[in-house]
């Protein structure tokens, strides 16, 4: 059961006496709310910890101390871990929060008083740690424990987010797990990892300090409010002004530097003693200080110099007047000067430019060495090679020490091949674009050709009381289509669906294919004058599509085919006949009763299929009255709904049940919008057709 408590600081003479001096609005503030929530950490020693039933440590006695001064009461709140106390300072269950390190992040919720502690950053790793740890980059492929939600945690997650980070509740927990060799490292502050490697007795651990990073310098420790209290944010940085260097180092010294006054006494000794050897010294010393100095300033010139040389781009700088400083050798190469005849000179004095562009320049270096500008701009430029090259100019003033203007420096980057591959890229891109158009049109006029496929629904209005017919390509092209033709005077109705392999351009394609096969059938029908049967309109199907994409074997190189739904509407005699290939006929008599005919369980071409195979007929007497529905797999295996999952059968025939008494108009809109509601930001998985009628 997590633990709560709430030590309360009562401080004597009245409860609001203030050593501060506070303005009414903050008078009324504490009157309001004589008492404040602070965090306290349950183990994060010597800054806040809490032991023998009370809170403890630098940041607590600070505190403490804030709140005599400004005549506050204290309630410290400790059992939680350290992200549990920002939520609850973002719920404003918490008013105060301690010994936190300001960040970009923290500062979208918290307000902070000025720095109390600085405090160093380090690295702990076991005694027996084979590596060696001198920079950043020697940690970044170890295994590191790191406490959740502290500022080193955030840090390493933003600037190295491929780091192995194994994440622990509090400090004790991150070092236990580094002794016991479950992680590699933790990074953390020397005053809290040193007292707790030492109180807790672990030996086989040590501290090592890097300074050559962010994340490892010194770090402030300061107070927090919400960003919803800047009064008592006032009213705490008002009591932490008022502790004198005194007070502030009784404390720290009672925490963190025990050794501070031996220390200092051999500081003290060390100083007395250079003193004495600079007295001894004398004048010896000055003069080989000044040498030294001397040769240090020439080193760092030659230094400077050496690294300027290296940069490829050319350079240039300028003092305060706008005259040259000096070049390094990638401008002389560029422009052909000899740097020692222009030094001292103005760009006025470029006889090699325009004497336009020099005037303007020249203005433009004393707006930006007078202003301290930054500027940047893409220029073209002739170098010595007597080409035009697309340069980025980039010119920055700066200041001297005692804050006045000092001058500038600039620099050229050649960027003339980057504008080549940035030009050859566009000419590319339109190309492409040009090719995409193409193809397009290419597709949206094969659209076209496909819309005339289908037949009109003359025949539907001819034969039918009511009907819809909802043909919907997931593309501009699809693999669905259906035909009708008409025989026996009039009498008998043939309809056929076809939901063939794929969908946009290859699911085309096949229906080209099957129309061919289509007209060949109807043909033959109109030519024997035969029965028509659905059934064996489906077996000539499949063996004509194997024999057309030759699928003879499994080794065909095509697996194209389609599943199907034929019926054949004898008006005359009231019925219907029906052959499926794993497509079936929903149908509801006058009473409302839904019923399903299953197609059968094979398609028709593909590798796979029986090229002899003998397809189901099943005849359907019909009523005035009754409706059938035809459709293919795109309307219930759409994707969709909370879970993602496909529309199923179970809910198309609830549809068509609850929906069945309406108008086909009405219920075309239905089937649209009830597919359009469920799909939600799920894609579109295939083409959609869906047929119903009314006899």
């Amino acid at each position: 059961m997590r633990l709560i408590l709430f030590s309360l600081l009562f401080y004597s003479l009245f409860v609001h006496a203030s050593e501060v001096t506070l303005s009414q609005e903050e008078q009324r503030y504490i009157k309001a709310h004589p008492m404040i929530r602070v965090h306290n950490e349950i183990d994060w020693a010597p800054f806040n910890f809490y032991e023998d039933g009370r809170a403890q440590g630098l940041s607590i006695d600070l505190m403490n101390l804030i709140a005599q001064k400004v005549g506050l009461k204290v309630a410290y709140i400790t059992g939680y871990s350290w992200n549990e106390f920002l939520t609850m300072m973002q719920n404003n269950q918490l008013d105060v929060m301690l010994n936190i390190v300001k960040n970009e992040n923290r500062e979208k919720y918290l307000l902070f008083t000025t720095p109390y502690q600085s405090v160093a950053h380090c690295v702990v790793v076991r005694n027996d740690a084979p590596w060696k740890i001198e920079t950043i980059q020697d940690i970044l492929d170890k295994n590191i424990a790191m406490e959740e939600g502290f500022f080193n945690h955030h840090y390493l997650k933003e600037h190295y987010p491929s780091v192995r980070l194994t994440l622990k509740k509090d400090t004790l927990s991150t070092l236990q797990s580094i002794a016991y060799s479950e992680t590699d490292l933790t990074v953390g502050l020397v005053p809290v990892e040193t007292y707790m490697i030492k109180r807790y007795g672990l030996s086989n651990l040590k501290v090592i300090g890097i300074s050559d990073e962010e994340l490892f310098a010194p770090k402030d420790l300061r107070i927090a409010t919400s960003v919803s209290n800047p009064i008592l944010l006032g009213i705490l940085q008002k009591g932490l002004d008022a502790i004198d260097q005194e007070e502030r180092n009784r404390i720290v010294n009672l925490w963190v530097n025990t050794n501070v006054e031996k220390i200092m006494n051999w500081n003290l000794l060390f100083k007395i003693l250079f003193v004495f050897c600079l007295i001894l010294a004398g004048t010896l010393f000055w003069t080989w200080r000044v040498k030294r100095i001397q040769k240090e300033l020439a080193d760092s010139n030659f230094l400077m110099h050496n690294l300027l040389n290296a940069i490829p781009n050319p350079i240039f700088y300028k003092d305060v007047n706008g005259a040259f400083l000096g070049f390094n050798q990638a401008y002389e190469e560029a422009f052909g000067i000899d740097s020692r005849n222009f030094i001292g000179k103005t760009v006025l004095d470029l006889d090699y430019l325009p004497r336009e562009d020099r005037l303007k320049y020249h203005e433009e270096d004393m707006r930006v060495i007078q202003q301290t500008l930054s500027l940047k701009r893409e220029q073209k430029m002739v170098f010595h090679d007597g080409v035009l090259h697309h340069t980025l100019y980039s010119v920055n003033g700066f200041k001297m020490l005692n804050g006045k203007p000092g001058g500038l420096i600039g620099i050229f980057a050649d960027i003339s091949h980057q504008k080549k591959i940035q030009h050859e890229l566009e000419i590319s891109r339109q190309e492409v674009a040009s090719s995409h158009k193409a193809i397009k049109d290419s597709i949206e006029y094969a659209s076209l050709i496909q819309h005339s496929l289908l037949p009109n629904h003359t025949l539907f209005r001819r034969f039918f009381s009511d009907y819809c017919v909802l043909w919907q390509p997931k593309d501009i092209v699809g693999g669905d289509i259906y035909f009708m033709e008409e025989f026996n005077d009039g009498n008998e109705l043939l309809v056929m669906m076809m939901d063939c392999t794929g969908h946009g351009v290859a699911g085309a394609f096949v229906t080209m294919l099957v129309k061919a096969v289509e007209r060949q059938i109807i043909a033959t029908i109109r030519h024997q004058e035969e029965r028509i049967s659905p059934a064996k309109i489906l077996g000539i199907f499949n063996r004509s599509i194997k024999h057309l994409l030759n699928q003879h074997d499994a080794t065909a190189i095509n697996n194209a085919g389609f599943d199907g739904a034929v019926f054949l509407y004898d008006k005359a005699n009231a019925r219907i006949t029906f052959s499926g290939a794993c497509l079936p006929l929903f149908y509801i008599q006058t009473d409302g009763t839904l019923n399903i005919i299953q197609g059968d369980k094979h398609s028709v071409g593909y590798k796979q299929s029986q090229a002899e195979y003998v397809f189901s007929e099943h005849v359907l007497p019909v009523e005035q009255g009754m409706r059938l529905y035809i459709t293919s797999d795109g309307y219930l295996d759409q994707n969709g709904g909370k879970k993602g999952f496909p529309f199923g059968k179970s809910r198309f025939t609830d549809l068509l049940t609850k929906h069945s008494q309406e108008s086909f108009a009405d219920q075309q809109e239905i089937f649209i919008d009830t597919l359009h509601a469920y799909q939600g930001d799920e894609i579109r998985n295939d083409d959609i057709m869906l047929i119903g009628f009314k006899i």
